[in-house]
């Protein structure tokens, strides 16, 4: 049996074993267990069967900047083909945006443009969240999540079997969004990486069909952690800042998107490493 319809498999048992929302780690189910046992997976996969949750676009809670090993991820085969989700130009890139971490790329588009499914997989979660507005996260068989958000429509539910290319939403602008574009991101055990390791938003192509990932593809995770941030309070300016933290104000300026004429609002953080 290939090796996609067993993980499919063992994550149908799991949905039906806990009626949708709950995590497959929390139940104790011997029938599940008989199921995972008996199927060859790597440690990364069985993990991302075990954890199962249509609530929270991130339930693994994983820190892989600590990853030991590489894991080679098969993207595509004979019987799996990629699909480009929206063939538009890539407005904003992955990595640091005004000081924070973008972690997906933001693709151009019309409202109520189609959006479709990259790879074969299952929809984990398929609901409003926050600054993604309406946001579809698909789960596929080699262990990769792939999201899109801000559609204006969702036509895909949690537990669904989708294959690559097929139609999964609408474009739109929903949640914190300024004009319509697909927010689109590529994850492995919840942690965010660059899609453009794996496809070429130019010619709209994968760029292989393995993939490593390894500790430094999250590299930019501990760079996060290492940032440093001031609160500003009242009296403070970019020149008493530099001085306490023996940064220049071109170094404010550039980690936070400002410039030096820039007026400090009471509580805003200011990054300053």
């Amino acid at each position: 049996m290939p090796e996609r319809f067993k993980y499919f498999i063992a994550i149908a048992v799991c949905l039906l074993g806990i009626r949708w929302n709950l995590r497959a780690a929390e139940i104790d189910s011997p029938f599940f267990k008989i199921i995972i046992d008996t199927v060859s997976y790597q440690s990364d996969n069985e993990l991302l069967i075990c954890i199962w949750d249509s609530l929270h676009p991130n339930p693994y809670r994983i820190d892989l900047t600590k990853k030991k090993d590489t894991t080679w991820i098969q993207l595509v085969d004979d019987s799996c083909r990629f699909f480009m989700p929206v063939c538009g130009k890539v407005n904003s890139p992955f990595g640091f945006r005004n000081g924070r971490i973008h972690s997906g790329v933001d693709i151009g588009l019309k409202w109520g443009d189609s959006v479709y499914c990259a790879f074969d997989g299952m929809v984990r979660f398929a609901r409003y969240y926050r600054g993604y507005g309406y946001l579809v996260i698909v789960s596929h068989y080699n262990g990769i999540e792939t999201m899109y958000a801000h559609l204006s429509k969702m036509l895909v539910y949690n537990g669904q079997f989708v294959r690559s290319g097929q139609l999964i939403g609408l474009g739109g602008a929903t949640g914190r969004a300024t004009g319509a574009h697909l927010h689109f991101e590529t994850r492995f055990m919840g942690q965010a990486f660059d899609p453009t390791l794996l496809i070429d938003f130019e010619n709209f192509t994968l760029k292989d069909e393995t993939l490593a990932i390894c500790a430094s593809t999250f590299g930019h995770v501990a760079e996060v952690k290492a940032m440093k941030y001031h609160t500003v309070r009242q009296g403070d300016t970019l020149y008493k800042i530099s001085r306490m933290y023996g940064v220049s104000i071109d170094t404010l300026c550039r980690l936070n998107g400002i410039n030096r004429n820039t007026i400090l609002k009471i509580g805003r953080k200011i990054r300053y490493q």
